[in-house]
Order: structure tokens, then C-alpha cells, then sequence
């Protein structure tokens, strides 16, 4: 090992705007705090004029977010050996992370592009049996070669690995910039597509909401009937126009959102890792092995299923980020419906060409799942309308809503165990998702009946496969007991052939 290969190194002073960044989100409460409540008392407290105190003190504090910045940059340095990684950070507690290549699942890179002319990213990277929500080694602004200087080491481990279990014949590689195997980028049609198709418009319309009542909650009310009041006399396409407005808007943000996030979304596999890299304002990057991924999603929102269209996603044993949903990567961000399976197959090689025929939900069992959506509808209805007499009558609408609700999540019911995977498909809040898992990826399942389900012989089948670090449960509902029990019977026997090899 030469020395400088174990050199300490610092962050590059870039790093200090993260760290200042995170001094102020971590202190964000107590500044305001501190501001509102002493600059309520300011004049009871002091005889000098109470901006100037205020002045003094917000000078403080942004002193201390500044100072304290600065010294978690001091304090912060990383050292890349052949053998590990080791990570010493802390200012009062200090704490030094040492991370083996073997022990490496995921690495994930952020590059803003503000950073990209100085050739500048984040990486951050997870380890097997990590717990935590945040991945153990985060290194915030480093030069990209860092990546690359990893990446050299995690394929020098995994060939010493496999000559010390056995394999005498295989020899290390030295280099790791191979061909990749596959290779997809989106195009901009395809990415144009994502975007018009997606249905993230309703989140956003429920923030809006959100922020409304927090407005209604403060504004008082005299102000606010006098709003609707002059709204009253405004003609109905003014009002019309103006919803219709506000929905473009809406439209439009979802739109952008998913562009810049989506922006050359790439997807190669290599070395039997999958490597992604998606963003326009920040290229982010992730990379994870195959033998991580759990179980493969092929989400449809109404809208995409009437286009035909696709998204594929991965559950993955690891945590791949806040960003991407946690432990779902998506891989595929649009696809022709018919095509996905095969993509698919091209970077997964478990993952069948063509998905098999589903054993369907029985039609008399349809009633089930309407009958419980329009219930849960219920619980909001009556409320509405005891409470808001005939204006509450409005939200009758819901009912048919819930009642289609309830039989688009029967239609795309079903599942099917051919090919050594175990395929469900499940419909929910409109939107249908079809998993495909390995049998040996399955880590629990449960068949449930209860005592009023005895009589009309159906059962619940929950399947439990590993999502990040916690657990995502595929349901089949009001399935026939002969076929529940042949399919618990199924995965049962399968478990005890491979606990017995």
C-alpha cells in the first residue's frame, strides 16, 4: 500500500455551503423561535431600540451557523485504501465509519449542476445490515474520481473474494471500464410522454389544499367571506376559467417536475450491477447489484393503461433514497405495456420475456371490494352532510367514484406462479401494479380467513418480500379458499425443497 493511496484527504471547500445548508435546515426552529419570541419581549426587556437587538441577535445566530459550518468542514476527512473506506467526521462526538468493499450494496451519486464545471458530486453509500434511514457513508462534495476510485477497489474485492472461496482460476481484473451489457436511454417522445401521462397533479392539488386550510386557520374569517362573497357575483365561466387555470398550472409544475427529474434517464448493466442516471438540475446516479433486487413493479396509472403504456420499478434490499421512493428504483420511467416484461428481461435475466396468464379474481367476489369502498366513502359522506346540511350534499359524488374505485382494484386482480416467480397483480387508488418475485426472494406468507369469510369460503393470501430495510405486502383479497390453499401449498413446498438442499 503506498502512502497516499491512506492519505487523509478534506472535502473540497464547496463543502462548506452543504454544511452551512444543513445548519440551517437543523436550526431552522430555533431561529425562528428565538427571533419571534425575544422580539416579542425586545421592548420589555431592554431600553435600547429593539431592531438594533434584533439585529445583534440575528447576527449571532448567523454566526453560529457559520462558525459551526466551518467547523464540521474541519472535522470532516476521508481516507480511500484498498481495503476500505474510512469516514471521520464530528466536532464533540467523534465518530470514524469504516467501510469494507465486500460489505457495499448501493452507491448513489448527486451532481447540482452548479457543481458539474468543477467536476464536483455527492456520493453516498450503503452497506449490507444497515439499519438506519440514511445510507452509513456520505461523502457531500467530492471530486467525481472518487466514485471511480471506489468502484476500482469494489472489483478488486469481488475477484479476490471469489478466488480465496475456491475459484484458483479466476484473476483479478484490473481495470473495471468494461462494455457495458445493456444499454436504454429515454427519448425525448418517451420522456414527453412520462410526463403528460403522470398523474401527480393530485398531490400537488392536495398540497394546495393543505396550504389553504392552514391560510383559513389564520386569515380571519370576516376577510375570507368577504372573499367568497365577491365571488358570488362573478359569472360562472370566470369561475369555470379560473379552475381551469388553476389546474394547467397544476398540470404544469407535475410536468416540469418529472422532466427535470427524469432529464436523459439512462439505465445500463454491467458487471452485474444496474446503474442508473437521471436530472437535469441535479444528475443523480445509482448503483446497485442485481442480486439486490427483490422483486420487479410494473406500475400503470388508468391514464397509462389506456395508452398502453408502463412503468417498471425494482424493490430492492437496500435504501436507495428518499428521492426515488425509498426502496423502489425505478428503472423504466415509460415503456410500451406490451414490451416491458422483455426490456425487462434484458438487464434481469430471472425476469420472464413475456408475463404468464393470471388466475383472475372470481366476477361474484367483485362485490367485496366495492362494498368496502363505498363504506370508507361513507365514513367521509355522512360527516359532510350532517355537518354542512345541503352543501354537504355535494360529496354524494363520491360514491360512484368509490364505487369504480373498488371495481378497477377487482378487474386487475390476479396471480400466477409459473416460471420459479410468483406474479400478483393488484389494483389500487387507480393505479395497477403487477410484481414479479423469485420464489426465493419471498420471505414470508399468510393465509387469512375470518370467521365471516368461513361461510362464503374466501381467504386473504398477504406475500411479504423485502423492501429497503423494512417489508412490502402483496395482498390477494377475497380469493376462493381452494385456490388460497393451493397457492400457500405451492410456496410451502417450494421453502421446505430449498431448506432441505
Amino acid at each position: 500500500m503506498t502512502s497516499n493511496q491512506s492519505k487523509k484527504h478534506r472535502l473540497h471547500p464547496f463543502a462548506l455551503l452543504f454544511f452551512l445548508f444543513r445548519n440551517i435546515v437543523d436550526w431552522l426552529w430555533f431561529i425562528v423561535v428565538s427571533l419571534i419570541g425575544l422580539g416579542s419581549q425586545i421592548d420589555k426587556l431592554t431600553s435600547i431600540d429593539g431592531t438594533l437587538v434584533m439585529i445583534i441577535l440575528a447576527s449571532s445566530l448567523a454566526f453560529l451557523v457559520v462558525f459551526f459550518a466551518i467547523l464540521r468542514y474541519l472535522f470532516f476527512t476521508y481516507e480511500i485504501s484498498p481495503e476500505m473506506i474510512t469516514i471521520n467526521k464530528g466536532i464533540f462526538i467523534k465518530k470514524h465509519i469504516h467501510i469494507p468493499y465486500g460489505r457495499i450494496q448501493t452507491i448513489s451519486q448527486d451532481q447540482w449542476f452548479f457543481l458539474t464545471p468543477f467536476h464536483l458530486e455527492q456520493v453516498k453509500i450503503e452497506t449490507a445490515g444497515h439499519d438506519d434511514s440514511k445510507p452509513e457513508g456520505i461523502l457531500p462534495v467530492v471530486p467525481e474520481s472518487v466514485k471511480e476510485e471506489i468502484e476500482k477497489y469494489r472489483v478488486q474485492a469481488r475477484h479476490l473474494n471469489r478466488m480465496t472461496n475456491g475459484s484458483d482460476d479466476v484473476q483479478p481484473e484490473p481495470e473495471i471500464q468494461t462494455e457495458p451489457k445493456d444499454v436504454y436511454t429515454i427519448s425525448n417522445h418517451d420522456l414527453n410522454l412520462f410526463a403528460a401521462t403522470s398523474l401527480g397533479i393530485l398531490p400537488i392539488i392536495a398540497v394546495v389544499g393543505a396550504i389553504y386550510n392552514r391560510v383559513y386557520d389564520t386569515i380571519p374569517h370576516k376577510y375570507i367571506d368577504s372573499a367568497f362573497a365577491e365571488l358570488a357575483h362573478l359569472s360562472v365561466l370566470l369561475i369555470i376559467g379560473t379552475v381551469v387555470f388553476f389546474l394547467i398550472i397544476c398540470f404544469l409544475i407535475s410536468y416540469v417536475g418529472l422532466i427535470l427529474k427524469y432529464y436523459k434517464f439512462t439505465i445500463t448493466e454491467n458487471e452485474n450491477q444496474l446503474h442508473t442516471e437521471q436530472g437535469l438540475l441535479s444528475r443523480k446516479t445509482f448503483t446497485i447489484k442485481n442480486n439486490r433486487v427483490q422483486s420487479v413493479q410494473i406500475s400503470q396509472n388508468i391514464l397509462r393503461q389506456f395508452f398502453k403504456l408502463a412503468t417498471l420499478r425494482v424493490l430492492t434490499a437496500s435504501k436507495i433514497g428518499k428521492e426515488d421512493n425509498d426502496a423502489t428504483l425505478t428503472v423504466l420511467p415509460v415503456i410500451a405495456s406490451d414490451q416491458a416484461a422483455g426490456m425487462m428481461h434484458k438487464f434481469i435475466s430471472w425476469m420472464p420475456e413475456t408475463l404468464p396468464t393470471l388466475t383472475r379474481l372470481p366476477t361474484r367476489s367483485y362485490w367485496y371490494l366495492i362494498r368496502n369502498s363505498v363504506l370508507l366513502m361513507l365514513i367521509i359522506i355522512i360527516p359532510c352532510i350532517y355537518f354542512l346540511k345541503w352543501w354537504g350534499t355535494i360529496s354524494l359524488i363520491l360514491l360512484p367514484i368509490a364505487f369504480f374505485l373498488g371495481l378497477y382494484s377487482a378487474k386487475n386482480s390476479g396471480f400466477s406462479t409459473a416460471n420459479g416467480q410468483l406474479v400478483v397483480s393488484d389494483g389500487h387508488l387507480f393505479n395497477r401494479s403487477i410484481y414479479i418475485t423469485e420464489l426465493k426472494n419471498i420471505q414470508s406468507f399468510e393465509l387469512r380467513q375470518s370467521i365471516w369469510m368461513t361461510k362464503t369460503q374466501l381467504a386473504h393470501f398477504t406475500v411479504n418480500v423485502r423492501s429497503g430495510n423494512g417489508n412490502k405486502e402483496i395482498e390477494l383479497r377475497y380469493y376462493p379458499k381452494t385456490e388460497a390453499d393451493r397457492l400457500f401449498s405451492f410456496l410451502s413446498t417450494y421453502k421446505s425443497s430449498r431448506i432441505k438442499s
